[in-house]
């Protein structure tokens, strides 16, 4: 992954303008990995696996799609507000604290504009994950 040709996308609206200097449906973001719209959403695709999508919202969901491999987990990192680590080989996403990452999760950035460290800022959890 070539920090040089990722665009930096964070947000909704980072998402659309990423998009909007694409060619054609989709924008190419790295090493299999391209960004599409799908409806309203703008989806982060690795491989075949849709790991980041940003909602109309504000909302972002995670998936791994049963990939918890450093390259998906650097993927998520690079392309969502998102600080993720690996303990005893489980994935752990920061909130207010460290929490087990749930398949599918879907958080929401606070918009208190505090606790950022650099693009990356405070999330909450926007919907109950189910269980995976």
């Amino acid at each position: 992954m070539s920090s040089k040709t990722l665009p930096t996308i964070q947000s909704y609206a980072d998402a659309a303008l990423a998009l909007s200097t694409a060619r054609f449906d989709s924008k190419p973001l790295g090493k299999n990995a391209r960004l599409h719209k799908i409806g309203d959403d703008y989806v982060v695709r690795y491989y075949y696996t849709d790991i980041v999508t940003y909602r109309r919202d504000g909302t972002i969901s995670l998936n791994c799609g049963g990939w918890q491999t450093m390259s998906t987990r650097d993927w998520m990192e690079a392309t969502a507000p998102v600080f993720i680590r690996q303990v005893k080989r489980k994935w752990e996403i920061m909130l207010d604290k460290w929490v087990p990452f749930v398949n599918g999760m879907t958080v929401i950035v606070v918009k208190d504009g505090e606790d950022c460290v650099g693009p990356k800022c405070r999330l909450e959890l926007a919907i109950p994950a189910a269980c995976a």
